[in-house]
């Protein structure tokens, strides 16, 4: 922004310095600003490390599963939404079903999509 005051002309005595110490101030705050939250980072992890945590059981639940629902048919494999739709309507929680729908998922994309 000073750049474009000495342009105009609006370089009088003292100004110039008045505007280059607000603008060295202002990147000091910035910089403890991003020291502050690379500490807070630091203290309680990355939105990212925090997901992972919460994800960590699922995951484990889900891979426990997966030989179990390997050696199913594909008749058995369908057959299971019924099941979770009987489960929930007999008061089940999604998280109560998420492992095993996850797991169920996961082999019908690797049987038709050959993908994991």
């Amino acid at each position: 922004m000073y750049h474009k005051l000495l342009v105009c002309g609006f370089s009088e005595p003292g100004y110039t310095e008045q505007i280059i110490s607000r603008k060295s101030a202002a990147s000091n705050r910035k910089e403890k600003l991003k020291m502050f939250q690379k500490m807070i980072t630091k203290v309680f992890g990355s939105k990212e490390d925090r997901d992972v945590k919460r994800f960590r059981d699922i995951v484990e639940a889900v891979n426990q599963r997966e030989p179990d629902i390997k050696k199913l048919t594909d008749a058995q494999l369908q057959s299971k939404t019924p099941e979770f739709r009987q489960k929930l309507d007999a008061g089940a929680s999604l998280d109560e079903l998420l492992p095993d729908a996850f797991a169920v998922v996961r082999e019908a994309a690797v049987r038709t999509l050959k993908q994991r």
